[in-house]
């Protein structure tokens, strides 16, 4: 399966409104030296055009940033806990990130 860029990503929201994106593996997508400015891009343009994005990670450095730059009603993270999907909004996530939980 190939990977997508960010332009990709981009390029769908902006040419596909009020739709889903599934995104395996986003931390392939995104460059680290600009996660952050690429998560505000993301949500800002997920928001305008009404589509929601459902992405994956293994990456901590990914996760770091989305709980940094995303604002609290525009989330729902999901990790998994003795094989069952647990929901945190971000102020949980980020505590858990805090408090050194793995939530990969």
């Amino acid at each position: 399966m190939k990977s997508i860029d960010f332009l990709e990503i981009m390029l769908f929201l902006y040419t596909n409104e009020n739709a889903f994106l599934l995104i395996d593996g986003i931390e392939t997508s995104l460059y680290t030296d600009v996660l952050d400015t690429n998560w505000k891009i993301i949500n800002e343009a997920s928001k305008k055009f009404n589509t929601q994005i459902f992405a994956t990670t293994h990456s901590l450095e990914t996760i770091q940033s989305f709980t940094d730059n995303v604002a609290d009603e525009d989330v729902a993270l999901y990790r998994l806990d003795n094989d069952r999907a647990v929901r945190s909004d971000r102020k949980t996530f980020y505590f858990l990130l805090e408090q050194g939980f793995d939530v990969r």
